[in-house]
């Protein structure tokens, strides 16, 4: 009869237990690492054999595409985007707010009858300007300078103005809107732009349409030159009048750069797919630049994909 002797048994330290398993896992760890490594470092099929050529130089052998691979041509795709964004038309923007209370046209109309009355009592009983330039500035908001008063408040040429004509320009150049200065102004192909506002949908115009504020005075001159008008009253007048229109419309670079990023952004890249065994060049080939181009573009995807060493496994390491 067999009789088990457990006190015989050697006794095991669980302190003992316990110091080994750190041990464990720390040596499986680095085993694990350098397996992986192994494996990702496993030397791979070249796309091509680099024979160090250059634009000019003499293929001494076939160069031919060892496996099957698709890269981006990145100055290709960079070309493209920027021939989109090249196309994009400048963003003008509109604005409908108008900064009169009330219809300028119709407080031109107010203007030209204070004048007239003005004009009747300054000769009646010499009222002095003084008194006429701070009404002009509270009722019109003009501030007019006394000698160009005096200049309009003598002359009967005022009367003489045909205001339906008149009043029928400034409703033309109003509505095809006005810019403070088309000087280097941005236009799009074929000399358009696009005009945005809150309320209507975005439509393309011709630039040349619109109307800048020097554009303006010369239009007015001439407008007036044909009234009959004396020279030394025109740039009163004009500069009076210009008071009545106002600039609604101006070049938005925020909008603009919105619209060419979108353009640029709607390019796909430009790939392009190798066949193993295509042959890049034959030996005895000069080497172009398009050739030299392929060539760098598959040295740096190949260069690109030996590093394959995941950081998680540098940290670990």
């Amino acid at each position: 009869m067999k009789f088990e002797l457990n006190f015989l048994k050697k006794y095991t330290s669980p302190r003992t237990q316990n110091s080994r398993t750190p041990f464990i896992n720390i040596l499986g760890s680095i085993i694990l690492i350098l397996i992986i490594s192994y494996f990702l470092h496993i030397p791979e099929k070249k796309w091509i054999e680099n024979q160090g050529l250059e634009v000019g130089d003499i293929v001494k052998d076939d160069i031919i595409i060892k496996k099957d691979t698709t890269i981006e041509d990145e100055q290709s795709t960079e070309e493209k985007r920027r021939e989109a964004v090249d196309k994009v038309i400048p963003v003008y923007e509109h604005f409908f707010e108008s900064r009169f209370k009330e219809p300028p046209l119709k407080k031109m109309d107010d203007w030209f009858e204070f004048i007239r009355e003005a004009h009747i009592k300054y000769l009646a009983d010499k009222k002095e300007i003084t008194s006429i330039g701070n009404e002009l500035q509270s009722r019109f908001n003009l501030e007019i300078p006394a000698e160009e008063i005096e200049t309009i408040l003598n002359s009967t040429a005022v009367s003489r103005i045909d205001i339906p004509r008149l009043k029928s320009l400034l409703a033309d150049i109003q509505k095809r809107h006005i810019l403070a200065s088309k000087e280097g102004a941005r236009t799009g192909k074929e000399n358009t732009i696009m005009m945005v506002s809150k309320n209507e949908p975005a439509q393309i115009i011709k630039f040349t349409n619109l109307y800048d504020l020097q554009e303006i005075k010369d239009r007015l001159g001439k407008f007036l030159q044909k009234q009959t008008i004396p020279n030394t009253l025109i740039n009163a007048l004009t500069a009076v009048l210009m008071n009545f229109l106002e600039v609604d419309i101006s070049y938005s670079p925020n909008l603009t750069l919105a619209e060419e990023n979108k353009a640029a952004a709607g390019i796909n890249p430009v790939l392009i797919k190798f066949k193993a065994g295509k042959v890049i060049l034959r030996k005895g080939d000069e080497v172009t630049l398009e050739d030299q181009k392929i060539i760098d573009l598959l040295a740096h995807m190949e260069e690109t994909q030996k590093k394959k060493l995941p950081d998680f496994i540098l940290v670990l390491a």
